[in-house]
Order: C-alpha cells, then structure tokens, then sequence
C-alpha cells in the first residue's frame, strides 16, 4: 500500500519482561475508518497506546519495530513523551465536568 495513514511494522511491546503484542503488522489507508475489534485482554488498548504514544507514559513498557503515521516514524523522529501534560501535543487535557445525570 502506498503512502498509508498508519502503517506498524513488526511491532511487539513488552510491560518489564512481559510481552503483550507480538509481531503487530498492519497499514491503514488514508481517508478510511477502521475497527479494532477482540476479546478483553487480547490487546486492542495497548496498540492504541503505543500507536499515539500514551505507552511511553508506563516506564516499564518497551516497544520495538517501527509506527509511522503519515509517513512519520513516531519513535525514531519525534522527541520522547515524557508527561501527560499538554506541552507535548498541543492539546489540553480533558476536565472532567459533572452533569446533571451523574448524580
């Protein structure tokens, strides 16, 4: 596929020795949705985690082979996530905000 969206190549990810992802390979065009579906437990968070980054925010995960969105390795040409704050992306972090219906 030329020029994907996402493209994950011989990804595997590991919580201290424990390895959650094996050998994730997948490219998602540009202008298309797509489903990440399985049973609790098989991984579906996890790769969402390491395909945005939020994963770095664990200090016991590694990651290893390569994520590309829109062309750009995010592991090899972004600096490293080191916060959950908003100077990382740009964006602010959601406020939880109580509606009448919680309560």
């Amino acid at each position: 596929m030329e020029n994907p969206a996402v493209r994950i190549q011989n990804l595997n990810v590991y919580y201290g020795n424990e390895q959650v992802l094996f050998n994730i390979n997948l490219s998602v065009p540009r202008n298309s949705v797509y489903a990440i579906l399985g049973p609790s437990g098989c991984g579906k968070s996890t790769l969402l985690r390491t395909i945005n980054r939020l994963i770095e925010l664990r200090p016991e995960a590694r990651v290893e082979g390569k994520v590309e969105i829109m062309g750009i390795d995010v592991y090899r040409e972004l600096p490293p996530r080191t916060s959950g704050t908003a100077s990382w992306d740009g964006f602010p972090n959601a406020k939880p905000v109580a509606s009448p219906f919680d309560i």
